[in-house]
């Protein structure tokens, strides 16, 4: 309780030389190595443990956990490996396993431990929703639904938001109107728990971005049958009655929810409380609005004037004022006894009123245990020598803790002092010669200074030591591109490939490469060797049409197009390349029946009207463009009009609605706002650290 580990961790030792059997103590004391950051001492602690009971699966865990920690993923692979070994019914296991496979990358292998628990666990509906979001993160958009549909609602309505929120996301990321699929899984819910607080909530919400507003009043009144109290849900109430133009009812209902009372509490202000203030607040100004809009002049001022009256002076009033009140109780036991544990409570009381210097004064005061804080609190005031100070004292404590090396050499780097952080990497590497990531740090270091020469030798040592890291590869390839030097950039892509043959990304870094310099038939080969492994991959696909435009090879490149719509044929945006492609050829004829088919899929489409009215302009058709452009200006005004009806961008109405305006539209009609909607993209996630992290879908030049 005092501070002194060092006292702590030789009683321990004591008690283990007693009995070196004690397993209990053993892990105590790993903990404790594990809380100063002294990782190699608790790793041999748990080892030994091991050694004694080599099925303690639980032991195992908490060395995984340890690795990781270090991010040494391999190593704690290998012990939930063995875990699993011992056991391969474990599920729970599994699913460590499977989100560290997910943490690196390792998408392929990830899904393989979810299906085996799926498989395992006869179907646990967590485990579908698990794995949907596992195919969402690598852009299986199709695979994803497809889990989504394994779940039986009805049974779990404690997944009823889950699943409607997780459709809805999809279609967000396909440019569909799933709105309706998502009201199913609702209503399949609502069978089950029709009286669960925030369903009607959510079927409003739904309802509204439909826009269809009378059905979302009625299930906001349902809701708040069942919370009265709320006074957010009676705002977004009276916000649908003002979008419905029925400002006397949304007038009449904000006046009801003035009426009612605040939360009771016997603690000192709650958040709740400030959060009824606020509410409150925001109802007068809503309700000034309302007056305003109907002339009364009068009342708008009254009502200002009493929101006015309720907003804190300064905004954390009440919490400040809870903060002041305990430090000067702490303040008065500090002077009956300095213990140590009163500074600590008395300086995190005035780190919560950004008193930092009062703060640090008192973690000092508290003891050792608290430099990683104080080093932090300088950090946040600027003061980045003192914080580089801190940080010192406990790396020569803990010499083996990277971050905080790490930490020392970006305080040097924010000062602009480039050869304290220089010497800084320089004895690290002399006192760890084999430490890769200290080698790519510093390299990093140099390429940001602009120091090329200097990153590219140290990059070429670090491969020296390790030659088979495909991520340095990569880096000292980018490196090398950036100079313009493709032909040795070239050379380390194509070693990346040796080690890691199907790994798509590294193609479709080398075909991006290939094209920059305008050498396109190796930049093609690259991509239909990618198509060849991959057949949805729809961005390689693009890529590749977008190639033989510039060649000229136009019925190739319409050749390309087609696919990929037959592939998927409600993605827009691959139509629309076709129609332009068309267009560019002059085949006006066969690009006007593709913006034809685009408006069937998407009427509320802006952008296919005004594609059609040029075509008709170019064909000398007069009538049917001006038909065209007239419908893409009813189209505008009826958007512009939806946003002009939009409620005031308050706290109340933000939580009401859950979206705001842009996100409904790009939700619902992606194409309006849209026109150049990003393709979707499958590629096949790559199994080594040369992954980027959770990115499973990719534009033709995004990759990188």
């Amino acid at each position: 309780d005092q501070g002194k580990f060092d006292l702590v961790e030789a009683e321990f030792q004591k008690i283990i030389e007693q009995n070196p059997n004690n397993l209990e103590t053993r892990k105590t004391l790993a903990d404790l190595y594990k809380d100063q950051g002294k990782f190699d001492l608790a790793e041999a602690e748990l080892k030994k443990i091991i050694e004694q009971n080599p099925n303690n699966s639980y032991k195992r865990e908490l060395l995984s956990d340890l690795y990781k920690a270090q991010g040494k993923f391999d190593l704690a692979e290998k012990e939930l490996e063995k875990i699993i070994e011992q056991n391969p019914n474990n599920s729970y296991k599994r699913e460590l396993l499977s989100d560290l496979y997910k943490a690196q990358g390792k998408f392929d292998l990830a899904e393989k431990e979810l299906e085996k628990i799926i498989e395992l666990d006869h179907g646990d509906p967590d485990r579908h929703k698990f794995l949907s979001d596992l195919y969402k993160d690598q852009g299986k958009f199709d695979l994803a639904e497809k889990e989504l549909e394994k779940i039986p609602i009805k049974y779990y309505p404690y997944l009823q938001f889950d699943v409607a929120g997780a459709i809805t996301e999809i279609a967000k990321e396909k440019n569909l109107n799933k709105f309706g699929l998502a009201l199913e899984q609702l209503q399949e819910a609502a069978k089950v728990a029709p009286h669960a607080v925030g369903l009607y909530w959510k079927f409003a919400q739904l309802y509204e971005k439909q826009g269809n507003l009378a059905l979302a009043t009625e299930q906001i009144r349902e809701e708040i049958k069942l919370d009265s109290n709320n006074l957010c849900t009676h705002n977004f109430l009276a916000r649908l009655y003002k979008a419905q133009g029925k400002f006397d009812l949304a007038i009449e209902y904000l006046n009801k929810t003035l009426e009612i009372p605040p939360p009771l509490s016997r603690k000192l202000k709650t958040y709740k409380e400030i959060a009824y203030v606020n509410c409150k607040m925001n109802t007068h100004k809503f309700l000034s609005d309302l007056y305003r809009a109907q002339g009364k002049f009068d009342l708008a001022v009254e009502h200002l004037q009493k929101g006015r009256a309720l907003e804190p002076t300064p905004p954390t009033n009440i919490l400040a004022a809870h903060y002041r009140a305990l430090a000067e109780h702490f303040k008065k036991a500090l002077e009956r006894d300095p213990h140590w544990s009163i500074h600590k409570t008395l300086a995190e009381l005035y780190k919560a009123q950004g008193k930092f210097d009062l703060a640090i004064e008192h973690f000092k005061k508290a003891g050792s245990g608290f430099l990683f804080v104080i080093a932090d609190l300088y950090k946040k005031q600027g003061k980045f020598d003192l914080a580089a100070e801190e940080f010192k004292k406990i790396l020569e404590a803990w010499p083996n803790n990277f971050e905080l090396f790490l930490s020392i050499a970006e305080l040097y780097e924010k000062q602009g002092k480039f050869d304290l952080a220089i010497e800084h990497f320089k004895k690290e590497i002399e006192r760890d010669p084999g430490g890769l990531e200290t080698r790519k740090f510093f390299a990093e270091l140099y390429e940001r200074q602009g120091k090329f020469d200097l990153a590219e030798e140290v990059f070429i040592k670090a491969l020296e030591e390790h030659p088979r890291d495909s991520h340095t590869h990569k880096q000292l390839a980018d490196l090398y591109r950036k100079q313009g030097k493709f032909g040795l950039a070239e050379k380390h892509f194509e070693k990346m490939l040796e080690l890691r043959p199907n790994n798509s990304y590294i193609r479709q870094w080398l075909a991006d490469m290939y094209k920059e310099q305008g050498k396109l038939d190796l930049s093609i080969k690259q991509l239909k060797d990618i198509i060849e492994r991959h057949p949805d991959a729809l961005a390689q696909r693009l890529s590749l049409a977008d190639i033989y435009k510039e060649q000229g090879r136009f019925d190739l490149a319409e050749e390309v197009f087609k696919k990929a719509i037959e592939l998927n044929p409600n993605n827009l945006y691959h139509r629309k390349a076709l129609a332009l492609l068309y267009e560019d050829q002059g085949k006006f004829d066969l690009a006007e029946a593709e913006f034809q088919k685009i408006i069937e899929r998407d009427p509320k489409g802006i952008w296919p009207y005004e594609s059609l009215g040029k075509i008709y302009k170019e064909l000398g058709k007069t009538t049917l463009a001006e038909e065209a452009f007239r419908k893409a200006r009813e189209l505008t005004d009826e958007y512009i009009a939806t946003n002009r009806a939009e409620a005031p961008k308050d706290e109340t109405t933000s939580k009401a609605t859950g979206t705001d305006k842009v996100n409904e539209q790009s939700e619902g009609n992606a194409s309006t706002t849209a026109p150049q909607t990003t393709p979707e993209v499958k590629v096949e996630a790559p199994k080594d650290e040369t992954t980027p992290k959770a990115q499973g879908t990719t534009t033709p030049k995004a990759t990188e």
